[in-house]
Parts: C-alpha cells; structure tokens; sequence
C-alpha cells in the first residue's frame, strides 16, 4: 500500500473503526491509532506485516459507511479530531495507548498542552470540595487548563473552579459525547464546551 496516499477523513476513520475495533476500546483500538500514524509518517504499509489488517481495511472500505458517517457528523453538534488531525491533544498523543480518534464539543486549542489533571472521590467533604475548586481556580487563572471527568464530587468541583475563575476546563467523558453523565452534572456541560471542550474516545449515543 503507497504511504503517501491522501491522509483518510474523519469520517473514513470512523468506518475503519467500525470494521477494526467495534468497541472503540482494548488493543485494536490503539493498534488502529499506530496504524494510522504510521501511514500519516508516509510508511508504506505493505512493508509491515503488522499492519496488514488495517491496509486491507483501508483498500475495502465501504463507500456507504463513509457517505454514512458524513452524514453523521453533519448532524451532530460535535466534531471528530483524529490521530491524522492538528486538533488531536498533543498531550494525549503521547500516551501509549491513546485512541484512534475522539468526539469533542467545544474547542481545543494549543495552550491545552499546559494541563493538568484534577480528579477525586464522588463523595467528597465540604472541605475537599472548597479545596478542589480553590486549586482548580489557582491553576485556571495561571493559564492552565484544567482536566477532569466530571464525576460527581471532586471532579465537578474541579470544573466548576476552573470555570469561575474565567479559565478552561476539559471534561474526558467515559460515555458517548451525547450522553454525559452522571445526570446532576449536565448543567456543567454547558460552561465546559463554552470555556473549554468535552471530549469523549466512544461512540455518541454509548451510555
């Protein structure tokens, strides 16, 4: 297979999801990422036996399930960065097992690459709930984005500090882009997509 083919669209990546790594999770689905970028690194894939179940997927790719997914994503209020894209987080990038592609709502932008991470108990204290926020809002006005799950607790906490303070705030979602949870925390969503971006690796309507 020629690696100096056009890099593949969103949307061919999706369908090459669908056929490779249903589940969007596990092994396939980080082998899907490095397959992706090595192709994006103009390899030819042919020349590496690993690949080969990804070139082929490449090579007979349904046109339909393409069309499909333009569809798609044309009417959804979100968007897809892949591996192949400038948007993917560049600090993401670096971990070894990261997704072929995510769902976001909401703007990343480089400045993310100064990030970090605040996560903690659902059932917090008042105390840590003050202290969560205090920290989130010290990081926001620093100009640091701050990271969270938007779990009820520490990670609501977090967001909602950071939004306060006029800062950005990513919200890493462990359910489909449409279906944030837990329910009580959906009226963050809101404020994180305005000041910040929602980002999920899983298919919109997984619950």
């Amino acid at each position: 297979m020629d690696g100096n083919q056009p890099p593949l669209e969103p949307e061919a990546v999706l369908a090459l999801a669908e056929v490779l790594c249903p589940s969007l999770n596990g092994p396939s689905s980080f082998h899907l990422a490095a397959t992706l970028e090595a192709l994006d690194a103009g390899l030819d894939l042919g020349d590496f036996p690993e690949f080969a179940d990804v070139a082929t997927a490449i090579q007979t790719l349904s046109p339909a399930r393409v069309e499909f997914w333009k569809d798609t994503l044309s009417g959804l209020d979100s968007w897809v960065t892949t591996v192949l894209d400038d948007t993917y987080p560049t600090n993401l990038r670096m971990v070894h097992d990261h997704p072929p592609f995510l769902f976001a709502k909401g703007t990343i932008v480089p400045e993310d690459e100064r990030a970090i991470a605040v996560v903690g108990t659902r059932q917090p204290s008042a105390e840590g709930v003050r202290a969560a926020q205090d920290i989130a809002a010290s990081l926001a006005e620093r100009g640091i984005t701050v990271v969270s799950g938007m779990a009820l607790g520490i990670d609501a906490a977090a967001h909602a500090g950071a939004l306060n303070a006029g800062g950005r705030t990513l919200a890493v979602y462990g359910t489909g882009i449409d279906r944030p949870y837990p329910a009580a925390n959906r009226g963050l969503v809101s404020g994180i997509t305005n000041s910040g971006a929602a980002l999920s690796q899983f298919w919109p309507t997984m619950a």
